[in-house]
């Protein structure tokens, strides 16, 4: 509950553009209503101008309203995930910390798990298959507040039957299948084999999240058993529904067992490749980031992303870095390179090709005593002055007296 002298604060988290503003009208206000999208194009601009704290009595005459209807309106926008709420308390005061997120583009919210069941729910097929033929075409930390935002509430779907998902499996925009690349090892029958409903809700099992936890449990080697258990700390049993970003988290942090590699040791998992290059040591969340980049956003094969790890360690002193992987990536995606074999063929063949390119230039001395030494083979003293010399200049460049 806040009262009207309590101070509150704007992070904007991105600039608001045309699309954005397109999809607050057409997709969120028959949702929330237009108080509240009112309130976050308020809040919004505030971020970008508001100096210091403000007073909620200031905020609720800019929108003519009173606190309460100002407390249901910021609640409506913390459901339709546009507003997040940090509450801190200093001595009697109540500080505020509102974070204003980008509200998703019109095809994205329409595949949204929660957005789109709930637009269609408000609005009707008609309306949902109109929306989609004319679109489907240094700020202030929060670490030191708690997030006090209002959670999505079930009660909002809590009439979703079959029918209604059915239909809206129908009428969804096809969101591409960018992944079918990547060769699925996950067992996911096992994986849902006595999963129980109350600790991985029926409701939570989209198509998108079983997607996403395949992918997971073959890029990290996560066991079917390992991943019930992270999926189980990830979903809401209140609202039913799984929070993605955090389960990602937490499968990056998930040890990978060492495992014996396969007699090609370049047809491993990719996580467990990089593993046995650094002994056994496990591969920090960046690395882990970065083959994950690999396989599911460049779409390399994991044999070809091995050679590009294994090449890319060689020639930097076993230094993983993310730019220069990037941009061989890069190379090997527009070559249309498929497997391990095509991989080491562009990567070492430019590889000769450089050194081979290479010239080096020998000091004048070298090629002077190169024709002494043809011309004097047959005299011991000629040979044996010439390695005097020789000793002689190696030891002044030692000393750094040779000019």
């Amino acid at each position: 509950m806040i009262v009207a002298k309590d101070s509150y604060k704007v992070n904007r988290v991105s600039e608001i553009s045309i699309q954005s503003v397109e999809s607050l009208m057409w997709f969120y206000q028959p949702l929330i209503g237009s108080q509240a999208v009112t309130l976050y194009l308020t809040l919004n601009s505030e971020g970008l101008l508001q100096p210091q704290f403000d007073t909620h009595q200031r905020l609720c005459e800019v929108l003519d309203c009173s606190i309460d209807e100002l407390l249901v309106a910021r609640k409506k926008c913390e459901q339709a995930f546009l507003i997040k709420t940090f509450h801190q308390l200093q001595g009697t005061r109540n500080f505020y910390l509102y974070e204003c997120l980008p509200p998703l583009p019109i095809a994205s919210a329409l595949i949204h798990q929660v957005l789109g069941r709930w637009y269609y729910k408000m609005m009707g097929r008609e309306s949902f298959d109109q929306l989609k033929q004319r679109f489907v075409k240094e700020f202030l930390s929060s670490d030191t507040f708690t997030n006090v935002s209002e959670s999505f509430s079930s009660s909002i779907l809590s009439s979703w039957d079959d029918q209604k998902e059915t239909t809206y499996q129908q009428i969804k925009p096809e969101k591409q299948k960018s992944n079918e690349h990547l060769k699925i090892t996950f067992n996911t029958a096992k994986f849902l084999r006595n999963f129980s409903a109350l600790a991985f809700p029926i409701e939570a099992r989209t198509a998108e999240n079983i997607r996403i936890i395949e992918e997971g449990g073959t890029l990290y080697n996560i066991d079917e058993e390992k991943m019930q258990m992270l999926v189980s700390r990830c979903v809401s049993l209140k609202d039913k529904w799984l929070d993605v970003e955090k389960l990602k988290k937490k499968m990056r942090e998930t040890k990978i067992q060492e495992t014996t590699l396969p007699d090609d040791p370049f047809m491993a998992n990719s996580v467990a490749f990089l593993q046995s290059k650094q002994h056994g040591i496990s591969v920090s969340a960046a690395d882990k980031r970065l083959i994950e980049y690999l396989l599911l956003e460049m779409k390399l094969p994991s044999e070809v992303v091995n050679v590009l790890i294994d090449y890319a360690l060689t020639q930097n002193d076993m230094r993983l870095s993310r730019p220069y992987v990037e941009k061989i990536a890069s190379t090997l995606v527009r070559l249309q390179v498929k497997n391990k074999e095509e991989a080491r063929d562009a990567l070492y063949a430019s590889f000769n090709k450089k050194k081979s390119s290479r010239k080096d230039e020998l000091p004048q001395w070298w090629n002077e005593s190169e024709n002494e030494s043809k011309e004097s083979i047959p005299v011991k003293e000629s040979v044996d002055k010439q390695s005097v010399d020789r000793k002689s200049i190696i030891e002044n460049i030692k000393k750094g007296e040779l000019k």
